[in-house]
């Protein structure tokens, strides 16, 4: 086996297919989805990148205990996390609201703490959601993958946030 890392740019791949979809959302009039994939592009791409091991996995799931979820912080207040997304076992894909689910083998997390008084990136405090839901701040979590079958990287359709110090929630919105 290989210690050789090798670089895979997720995000510089995902910032142009997420251009195209902010391009579609303004021609179609909606401006308020092509201002946050605006935002969403501008986080990947002055934020710091780390590259994670298949799924992500950095420590065995069946063992975590609280303490290890204490020292799980966020290197950068906007940090984005690439990583390969390949599992032995394909499960067939389920079928959601009528669309068959694709096979997402690459994957990326923007993350980013925002507290009251402190926000990273303009724009993020004015989002209603963040400014009702999360007064206090947390760390959110959004993810962006790759869609095998359309061969284009697509935004996810919501996040999640961790208020306290826990980084890293279960996988519970992306198919492996």
């Amino acid at each position: 086996m290989s210690d050789a890392i090798t670089p895979v740019n997720y995000c510089t791949h995902a910032i142009e297919d997420l251009k195209e979809t902010m391009k579609a959302a303004r021609s179609r009039g909606l401006t308020v989805t092509a201002g946050r994939l605006e935002t969403v592009i501008q986080m990947l791409a002055t934020a710091p990148k780390f590259l994670l091991p298949n799924c992500a996995e950095l420590i065995d799931t069946e063992n975590v205990r609280e303490t290890h979820l204490e020292l799980l912080r966020l290197p950068y207040p906007v940090t984005v996390f690439e990583a390969p997304w390949r599992k032995e076992e394909i499960v067939p894909a389920a079928t959601v609201a009528g669309v068959q689910e694709s096979l997402s083998t690459r994957r990326i997390a923007l993350c980013w703490e925002m507290t009251a008084d402190h926000t990273p990136v303009t724009g993020l405090k004015e989002i209603p959601m963040f400014r009702a839901g999360y007064p206090d701040g947390g760390v959110f979590i959004y993810p962006i993958f790759y869609s095998d079958e359309l061969k284009t990287w697509s935004p996810g359709a919501g996040g999640t946030s961790c208020r306290g110090s826990s980084v890293f929630p279960r996988d519970t919105s992306l198919r492996g």
